[in-house]
């Protein structure tokens, strides 16, 4: 599949149900995304529930999102709550 036909028809129906879609940029590339910032916060020692405090997200959705980069960097254990 062309892969620039793909991302055109995900951005039309991103928009078409009203998502804001973000375009990546030179001046965008580096930003992280929200697995990488839990990632982050989580290795400077925050809990679960300091990190959705600081992302404003919910404790459940940090868990979440660090058991995604966990199994992403083959890690093992139970995280902080």
């Amino acid at each position: 599949m062309d892969v620039d036909a793909f991302a055109k028809r995900a951005r039309k129906e991103l928009l078409a149900t009203g998502k804001k879609v973000r375009t990546s940029t030179v001046e965008t590339r580096d930003d992280l995304t929200t697995q990488k910032q839990i990632g982050r916060l989580a290795l400077d020692g925050l809990s679960n529930v300091e990190i959705g405090g600081r992302l404003l997200i919910s404790q459940p959705t940090v868990a979440h999102h660090l058991r995604k980069v966990s199994s992403k960097l083959y890690v093992s254990g139970s995280g902080r709550s």
